[in-house]
């Protein structure tokens, strides 16, 4: 599970580069990322869960 994970964020973050290109997106993705941050200190487990549901989200 963890290199699932592992995987998922890797691709996570190549995403939003590639839409780092766009500043509207970039700007958006940039809230995701800090709200993922803030998660990840409080709760580890809702991170993993938030993330996940970003990397599907993208990938639809």
């Amino acid at each position: 599970m963890k290199n699932t994970i592992k995987i998922l964020a890797k691709k996570y973050f190549l995403i939003s580069t590639k839409i780092a290109v766009n500043d509207y997106l970039y700007f958006k993705y940039s809230i995701i990322k800090s709200i993922f941050i803030l998660l990840s200190k409080k709760n580890a487990l809702l991170s993993k869960i938030f993330l996940f549901y970003i990397c599907i989200r993208n990938y639809k």
